[in-house]
């Protein structure tokens, strides 16, 4: 690799990171999303990150060497604030070729591993192959552990070590407490990656079989889960979340004991079966083969609100691979909580009428969640007929589980004979022909952000592997084969999820440090395929149509800080979708949020309809989707085609109007035009697009803030003063409204600002320090600071758009928060009662003294003088007697 010298950028630049992810499990209350945490150990280390330009990794996949070249163009030091950015990069490769070969008979492309006992139906199913021309071989577990010695030990922490890796905060390693799995043959394990290791070899074996469960063959390895294993050996988790079974080292047994390729030799699956399991499966695989195995049709995506942002994350997580066209040609049925179907009646639908399931909900191994509706293992049954046999992609915790018999999980005990809801639904006739998604508690991102209105929700993690990564492998045998097998969607599944991750993060995924390398290797490891990878369950594709996803936009818009357009109350709004679909389906969306109980958003259907083109050209249809917003808040139009491809956009009502102030601060403002942008407007219209600082806001440093200004109208604007304020975040409850009274900071000013202009007006800004009054019981600090801009100009056509604002992070040396709220009793009206609270200064250095006012609904109870140091916590206790107005 050659790599040209790199370009250092500057001092005190400050990358925030991104949202933790969130698992998915159903125990408990579901996950909700909570806003990014900065890691100080991170940020406090003067070195660049990653520590390496670019990394090299060869491996073996199916009939290919992979080299994998991961290169880190972007280097950040978190301490100095520079960044080390390469332009320009080269990689060369060099190789010989070879000719050997493995142990498997010649010809044969199916090898079928097992115990002893479950022989009989293992050699039935290789019979059925060999009749449908798959060359099928049979290879008991014992035959193995005698022909072969054990590989070496993976290189990762887990059931080969005695303890965990070196925990800093202990400044020890913890012991691996293992006796939890029973009956793990670990020497085993490695004898049958000793096998396929030899097997690597040839070009004849393509699949790989694995006929029993962890007790009959056992995983590959117990992967040890560092981050879980604290929990739980700390006692605020559970081991079973610690350990990850995994075949992975089945899939790619070319490892050495310091190094792993992550990429597959074989097509691999795993039937989890037993003795009294084994016969079902086998005739249900030879019924789905004489029956089902044409082209996938009929797919069903499901999916709501998994972790209570504004996003949908169930549904857009099941879209993505939709709207990336690697569906294309099979009709979609949406199951979604925005469309109300999210039920358990249409599960039941689902599971009769679909070839393929794509779904995002939590899970508690033996269920799935369909908002308020579980639907559990005991929901099948063994004595039913044949259904649909759908393929089945979740991205949910636990529910993969396929290791019950050797390792008797919390959630599964004594139900359904300590069975996982996948293994359950593959044993009935009226379940699933395979599982993919995650043996443990797996994760999401609840990443989002918004192009131009356009929701964007990348998957990540268990969904990146789980979703878009079996439903790409769908997309790649298809092109490459012409036909899908099972253990093709596990085998791409793994490819491209080791092709896709270090195009995210910009770090090197399978090192050392940090929790999200430790949430990529788990995703990895606990991503599972159940089913027979030699069953072919599609032919050579598209059947249905296929149209472009829509592209939906507001002429003219004017976007908030968020890339959101601005729209206002009791104004019209026009917005225009373009796709080649002859018509789409229009939901609009009213999001409300709800701090009742911590942070939710509930949506309410204002409109639902299909509309029809407008005008079309060059193939290509024009809709208009017309609408008055009646009350502040977000509106999401939903778009379909007819081919089930899906754009939320995403609009913002509601800025509120601010009153002018006569004091300037000359500025003199560079600009430039966007001459790109369409001009409507009659006048000029100026808009404070978002506020911008790149500096580290602190109490008592200076830094810039800056007002991205546009001209949306048809005329030049002249004078236009900009006004900056900070909210004082003052909490007032009254009539239940939050008010946040304006602190005016200063003004610039720009001389003219022509139509499709931008201009940047900046001020100084010194951090404060806003003392919170009043009595919050969820958050009244002020570490997090609201700055409003409002743009004023002559003539201004539309004056209701001209302010947005900045949420920006102060670092304060007081910081004064009301953390608890306690009452003596119940409250009644006129009887006695007494409320106590819980004051503290989380301030770093200095004492605060401050005034409280405490409030019931109607009127001010008491007004105290509190004085904290640093760090101090008092409690006060004021007398209340309830009363009505």
């Amino acid at each position: 690799v050659e790599l040209d010298s790199p370009i250092t950028y500057g001092r005190n630049i400050r990358i925030s990171p991104s949202p933790l992810p969130m698992p998915k499990s159903g125990r408990g209350y579901p996950a909700k999303y909570h806003p990014p945490v900065y890691d100080e150990k991170v940020y406090s280390k003067d070195a660049y990150y990653p520590s390496k330009s670019y990394e090299i990794r060869v491996g073996r996949g199916l009939d290919e060497t992979v080299v994998n070249v991961y290169i880190f163009p972007v280097r950040y030091n978190p301490v100095s604030g520079e960044v080390k950015i390469i332009q320009d990069a080269r990689a060369y490769v060099t190789y010989k070729l070879e000719n050997i070969r493995g142990t498997a008979p010649i010809d044969v492309e199916n090898i079928i591993i097992t115990s002893p006992v479950l022989k009989e139906e293992a050699q039935r199913l290789a019979d059925f192959h060999n009749s449908t021309g798959t060359t099928s071989w049979v290879v008991t577990t014992d035959w193995i552990a005698e022909n072969f010695e054990p590989a070496p030990t993976p290189p990762y922490n887990g059931y080969a070590n005695d303890t965990t890796y070196f925990y800093q905060e202990f400044g020890t390693a913890l012991p691996l407490i293992k006796d939890v799995i029973i009956g793990y043959n670990y020497t085993l394990a490695r004898k049958i990656v000793a096998f396929l290791q030899n097997e690597t070899y040839g070009n004849n074996v393509s699949y790989v079989t694995i006929f029993g469960n962890a007790m009959m063959v056992p995983p590959s390895y117990y992967w040890v889960d560092q981050y879980h294993y604290i929990l739980a050996y700390l006692g605020l988790g559970d081991m079973y979340d610690a350990w990850i079974p995994t075949d992975a080292f089945y899939a790619s047994p070319d490892y050495t004991s310091h190094s792993f390729d992550f990429t597959p030799n074989f097509f691999l699956g795993r039937l989890p079966v037993n003795p009294l399991t084994a016969k079902a499966v086998v005739d249900k695989i030879i019924y789905y083969a004489n029956h089902k195995s044409g082209n996938i049709e009929n797919v069903t995506l499901s999916g709501g609100q998994v972790f209570e942002t504004p996003y949908f994350l169930g549904e857009t997580g099941v879209l993505e691979p939709i709207n990336s066209g690697w569906m294309d040609g099979v009709k979609i049925t949406h199951y979604f909580h925005t469309l109300r179907n999210y039920t358990y009646n249409n599960f039941v639908e689902m599971m009769k009428n679909s070839d393929m399931i794509i779904e995002i909900t939590h899970g508690s191994g033996f269920s799935f969640w369909h908002h308020n509706d579980d639907i559990n293992a005991w929901d099948f049954s063994m004595n039913a007929s044949y259904g649909s046999l759908p393929i089945y992609i979740s991205g949910s915790c636990l529910n993969g589980a396929w290791d019950e018999e050797m390792y008797p999980s919390e959630f599964a005990s004594g139900i359904n004979g300590g069975t996982s809801i996948a293994e359950k639904m593959l044993y009935t006739p009226d379940g699933i022909i395979a599982y993919f998604g995650g043996d443990r508690e797996a994760y999401g991102s609840t990443l989002g952000y918004f192009d131009n209105g356009t929701l964007i929700t990348p998957n990540n993690y268990g969904d990146l592997i789980t979703e878009d990564g079996t439903v790409g492998g769908y997309y790649l045998a298809t092109a490459n084969y012409g036909y899908v097998t099972l253990g093709m969607l596990y085998y791409y599944a793994l490819y491209l999820y080791n092709v896709w991750i270090p195009e995210l993060p910009l770090i090197n995924p399978w090192g050392f440090g940090n929790f999200n390398w430790n949430l990529w290797q788990r995703s990895y490891f606990e991503y599972s395929g159940l089913g027979d990878p030699a069953l072919v369950v599609s032919g050579s594709g598209a059947i249905y149509p296929a149209y472009e996803l829509p592209e939906v936009e507001i002429p003219d818009a004017v976007y908030n800080s968020d890339s959101v357009p601005v729209i206002s109350r009791g104004e019209p709004v026009s917005v225009d979708i373009r796709t080649d679909s002859p018509t789409v389906k229009a939901e609009l969306l009213y999001l409300e949020q709800d701090t009742t109980y911590g942070e939710a958003y509930y949506d309410f259907i204002l409109d639902m309809k299909t509309l029809t083109p407008v005008s079309s050209e060059g193939g290509i249809n024009n809709f208009t989707y017309t609408f008055t917003p009646e009350k502040e808040g977000t509106y999401i139009l939903s778009v379909y085609t007819e081919d089930g491809k899906n754009t939320r956009f995403y609009m913002a009502c509601g800025i509120p109007s601010l009153p002018g102030i006569g004091v300037a601060v000359e500025k003199k403002p560079h600009s430039y035009s966007y001459a790109t942008r369409a001009i409507k407007s009659p006048g000029p219209d100026v808009q404070v697009i978002t506020l911008l600082d790149y500096g580290d806001v602190a109490f008592g440093k200076e830094t810039n803030v800056t007002a991205v200004v546009y001209n949306a109208g048809n005329e030049t604007a002249t004078d236009i003063t900009v006004h900056f304020y900070l909210e004082n975040y003052v909490l007032i409850f009254q009539e239940g409204n939050l008010s946040a009274p304006l602190v005016w900071l200063g003004n610039a000013t720009i001389a003219s600002l022509a139509p499709g202009e931008v201009a940047y007006a900046t001020i100084p800004w010194e951090g404060v320090n806003l003392i919170p009054l009043g009595l919050d019981p969820t958050n009244s600090s002020a570490r997090w600071q609201y700055l409003v801009a409002r743009a004023e100009a002559e003539g201004d056509v539309n004056p209701s758009n001209d302010a947005t604002w900045g949420l920006f992070h102060v670092h304060l040396p007081v910081d004064v928060w009301v953390q608890k709220v306690f009452l003596e009793k119940d409250p009644a009206v006129g009887i006695e009662n007494s409320i106590t609270f819980e004051i503290t200064n989380i301030g770093t250095s200095e004492t605060a003294t401050t005034n409280v006012t405490v409030m019931d609904y109607y009127e001010v109870i008491d007004v105290l003088e509190v004085t904290l140091a640093p760090g101090e916590t008092k409690f006060l206790t004021v007398p209340w007697t309830p009363s009505t107005p």
